[in-house]
């Protein structure tokens, strides 16, 4: 029993690992604008703070009955009560998040495997 949940680990691994090297190339451009978000955050953390507010307050009310009233409030009544400390995390997840993908691929990119004498 353990060998095959092992042996089924190892394959789902290997299956994970052959896809992230086949699409290597989406990561560095996720996160290259991951990066560039995140600067523009930094840069106007009122506008992202409002894009963000509402993307969630569209989300919380398409997710279930008691998020509408979270919705609601974030939608019409709170966008703007705490614009700098949500607009300084967005920012700095955005950068940090799209650095790590970037530096993900590159590991993740195919190599070639023909050997030098």
């Amino acid at each position: 029993m353990a060998a095959t949940r092992s042996d089924n680990l190892r394959e789902t691994g290997y299956a994970i690992g052959g896809a992230v090297r086949r699409h290597w190339g989406l990561f560095p451009t996720e996160g290259i604008v991951l990066v560039v978000l995140g600067i523009l955050a930094l840069l106007a953390p009122r506008i992202a703070l409002v894009a963000v507010t509402v993307f969630f307050g569209w989300l919380l009310l398409l997710s279930g009955i008691l998020d509408v009233g979270l919705g609601v409030v974030l939608l019409l009544g709170l966008p703007g009560t705490a614009f700098w400390a949500l607009g300084l995390l967005l920012g700095i997840s955005l950068i940090f998040g799209g650095w790590a993908l970037i530096f993900m691929a590159l590991h993740a990119r195919p190599t070639s495997t023909v050997a030098t004498a």
